[in-house]
């Protein structure tokens, strides 16, 4: 049932991007638009049941997790519908599911990179409006960020080429919505992966961001070490200076 449901979605993402080996007729696209939003909105209601975990297959999971991706990367030229329904559909997801997949694949990186790719084009495209869902899509970001690890967070730096979106708008959002520290201590560790190669600054800014926002909570960060003399300096350099915005 859920690949009949996938190929419905996929025949209005097809359609879209001009790829059908047929031109479809005005009653055959209108159709295949609403078969799609229908079935991105069943994909979620069915991923939601959580006993459905230990029976399906990772790679079933992550076909779907691509194509409601896919609706949201797309939201500029298919109908709003289709990509509204797919935004739902991966926040009504539950939490055990993303920290089944946590690790285990790339999904997560994958979604929060089609996550703040959306949001930084949102933001730049509609200065006065934003789409209907933009504070949807922020809350699924803001949800998978609390379940995201280290390899989470380097699958999505590493995912960017393919699905690109502005690591500097992504320190930005993290700096606007004050992200707790135990994020950006995943964030921190993923940047200093030697798998990850991001530019230096970015990394020195998302580095001194972990070290300043342990303060500003109180917490220990185990950033900072006799042994760590660079990152020491971090934390220097960021006692008497406010984070870029």
């Amino acid at each position: 049932m859920i690949s009949q449901l996938l190929t419905k979605v996929n025949v209005a993402l097809i359609d879209a991007v001009g790829e059908t080996p047929t031109q479809l007729t005005w009653k055959q696209r209108n159709g295949a638009k609403k078969q799609s939003w229908g079935a991105c909105t069943t994909l979620g209601t069915l991923l939601s049941f959580q006993n459905l975990l230990p029976v399906l297959d990772d790679s079933l999971f992550e076909s779907v997790l691509s194509c409601l991706c896919r609706c949201i990367q797309l939201s500029n030229i298919i109908n709003e519908k289709i990509t509204i329904a797919a935004v739902n559909s991966l926040s009504g997801l539950p939490s055990e599911l993303w920290i089944h997949l946590s690790c285990k694949c790339d999904s997560i990186g994958r979604v929060l990179a089609t996550c703040f790719g959306f949001l930084n084009d949102d933001s730049q495209q509609r200065n006065t409006s934003k789409t209907s869902y933009h504070q949807d899509v922020e809350s699924l970001a803001n949800l998978l960020l609390q379940q995201a690890k280290e390899q989470d967070f380097c699958n999505l730096f590493i995912i960017q080429e393919s699905i690109p979106f502005s690591v500097e708008y992504f320190y930005q959002w993290l700096v606007t919505n004050n992200t707790e520290a135990t994020v950006l201590d995943e964030i921190a560790a993923a940047v200093s992966n030697p798998n990850v190669a991001l530019d230096v600054s970015i990394s020195q800014m998302l580095l001194s961001r972990t070290i300043q926002q342990h303060r500003r909570q109180g917490s220990p960060c185990k950033l900072i070490n006799d042994d760590n003399t660079s990152l020491s300096s971090l934390d220097e350099s960021g006692d008497d200076e406010e984070d870029e915005l």
